[in-house]
């Protein structure tokens, strides 16, 4: 979503309808990923303005902000699966979960599979 948000869309909506048009074809799951966007948005979205609301942050609040990010993108690429999220963080299952948790994230949000009882798409 900051990657949609920070580009300059310089087609307006047209581009915009274009490069959602575009992720949604070339994704794999549910949920856009960053890199089903167009490359030009892809590229321009890593400039100085996405670091910028960190750097403006005390340490402990940047912290928790990019935790809180990097967990939520885990959990979309995963589609919820906590065990699959946790070892691409190389952190035991336990202490993914306790992060969510303690984070305010609801994993049960990013399940492909909403029926808690099989666990999501694998």
């Amino acid at each position: 979503m900051s990657m949609l948000l920070n580009y300059e869309w310089k087609g307006n909506v047209r581009e915009l309808r274009n490069a959602i048009e575009h992720a949604v074809i070339l994704a794999d799951s549910k949920v856009i990923q960053p890199e089903d966007l167009p490359e030009a948005v892809h590229s321009d979205s890593m400039d100085q303005t996405e670091y910028t609301d960190f750097c403006e942050l005390d340490w402990v609040k940047a912290r928790e902000r990019f935790s809180r990010q990097y967990l939520q993108n885990l959990l979309a690429k995963t589609g919820g699966n906590i065990a699959r999220a946790a070892s691409i963080a190389q952190i035991s299952r336990e202490s993914f979960y306790n992060n969510c948790k303690n984070l305010g994230i609801d994993w049960n949000a990013y399940r492909r599979d909403k029926n808690i009882e099989t666990g999501g798409e694998i």
